[in-house]
């Protein structure tokens, strides 16, 4: 017999097969995350909105189901939280702060939908900074979001709660959102395996050129299982692609070690701009770079990727959507906007048309150097984030820069190109997240080899998950 406790460390696909041998129900799993959550979210505040009753009575149709030897979807019986920017019918939706007023969803995004035509749980939405406009855990909705592994340090953001909450083991999967690295972030600060896909791969709502929904888990393994559910077709995403075949996402475990013999990887240290890495986290992904060249890979040091920073165009940019929405909102609640952020965007008032158009078009321009760069490499490793870890108080590691940490992850961002998080080790007893990332559509392979480098790496991962 399997315990509560041993249960909450199992991932994704171990309790599929563990229910497909009839050694394990989704109803013993159910009732062991909701009673996990009860103990443990009071200390991080990672989700909100829990749906015991609706929980444990699908987790007893999907436990006939098994019994039966007719599961329905990759998922059945699988507990996912889902990230608050992510509408789901029954839920309450506040974007992460207090000028929305809570109102249900009334439809299911693409993410959401997918998750329950394969029979996944969403028991619960994640908690997240106003607007996904800080790359930290602090709401005005929510309040302050902490990290498992120190509950005096932040979880990053903006998928704060979803990595907080996989990490301490609330559930083995969930789905957040990326624009500047909300998704790697809180997966570098947490420990966890993040993706931000390629623009268009997973179909989302509303439509975006720079937003992307990216899956959140424990290891590559339950990534690629939650992907090959996410990627499906949605016809109301009018920016998605084609979609591919989800089986070779089904089958990341089975990539061979030459798969990355002879590739090209960029080691990618130098931006030219954001703020300076702290040096042990260079000196920590350097010697991760040694785990690639022992399976085959030809590893070179990328030159100074920029000569002039894109970021005052960025902000510009997401400043305007920030504002746009803070001024969508009913006058009486906008006040109530995390002053931070209310004081940051309101400031694009001072800006003019001409200066987000030559914004648009300077973005335009760093975008062609990134893709000049880094198109001689097959595959790009570097840090996920310049900094170990901050205070779970404050809403960025610089004062009056929100983002200035996240400059390993803009140019992905930017140009479209898949990028992902994993764990390369401790600093201080914290984790430290590596990034890899693949050419534009190379989400597959980008996954192969970081499940090569997991099987390879010497460290093991002891979750935080009854601190």
């Amino acid at each position: 017999m399997i315990g509560a406790e041993d249960i909450l460390t199992l991932g994704a696909t171990k309790l599929v097969d563990l229910y497909a041998n009839g050694k394990l129900s989704p109803y013993e799993v159910m009732t062991a995350h909701l009673a996990h959550c009860e103990n443990r979210n009071t200390d991080i505040n990672a989700v909100f909105g829990i749906k015991h009753d609706y929980a444990l009575d699908t987790a007893k149709q999907s436990e006939k189901r098994w019994q039966n030897k007719v599961p329905k979807g990759h998922l059945d019986g699988i507990p996912l939280l889902l990230k608050d920017s992510i509408k789901c019918k029954g839920f309450q939706y506040f974007h992460g702060s207090a000028v929305y007023d809570g109102t249900q969803a009334n439809i299911d995004a693409p993410p959401a939908a997918r998750v329950k035509e394969a029979h996944g749980i969403i028991f619960g939405k994640t908690t997240m900074p106003d607007f996904g406009m800080l790359a930290a855990g602090v709401s005005s909705a929510f309040g302050i979001i902490r990290n498992p592994w120190d509950l005096s340090k932040s979880p990053g953001g903006s998928s704060s709660g979803s990595g907080a909450a996989v990490a301490a083991g609330l559930a083995p999967l969930s789905i957040g959102t990326d624009i500047a690295g909300s998704v790697r972030l809180p997966c570098a600060q947490n420990g966890l395996v993040g993706l931000k896909p390629s623009r268009g791969r997973i179909p989302h709502l509303p439509p975006s050129p720079i937003r992307a929904a990216g899956p959140i888990a424990r290891n590559v393994k339950d990534l690629g299982l939650l992907m090959s559910v996410i990627i499906r077709a949605d016809h109301r995403d009018f920016e998605a692609v084609q979609p591919c075949d989800p089986e070779g996402y089904l089958s990341i475990h089975e990539t061979p070690d030459t798969f990355i013999k002879d590739k090209r990887i960029g080691l990618m240290l130098e931006m030219g701009f954001g703020q300076k890495p702290d040096a042990r986290v260079v000196k920590l992904i350097s010697q991760q770079a040694n785990v690639f060249e022992d399976l085959g890979a030809k590893v070179e040091l990328v030159p100074k990727i920029t000569e002039k920073s894109p970021m005052e165009a960025l902000y510009t940019l997401i400043k305007s959507r920030a504002f746009h929405e803070l001024i969508n909102r009913p006058k009486n609640l906008q006040p109530k906007l995390l002053r931070q952020i209310s004081n940051w965007c309101s400031s694009i008032q001072e800006q003019s048309a001409c200066d987000l158009s030559n914004a648009l078009f300077e973005l335009e321009d760093f975008k062609t150097d990134v893709v000049a760069k880094l198109n001689p490499y097959d595959y790009i490793i570097s840090p996920a984030l310049t900094v170990i870890s901050f205070p779970a108080e404050q809403t960025a590691p610089v004062e009056d820069d929100h983002f200035a940490h996240c400059c390993y992850q803009i140019p992905f961002n930017q140009t479209g190109a898949p990028a992902l998080s994993i764990n390369a080790g401790f600093i201080d007893g914290m984790p430290v997240g590596m990034q890899l990332a693949g050419r534009r559509y190379d989400d597959l392979g980008a996954l192969k080899i970081a499940w090569l480098y997991e099987q390879n790496r010497v460290e093991n991962i002891n979750w935080p998950i009854f601190k």
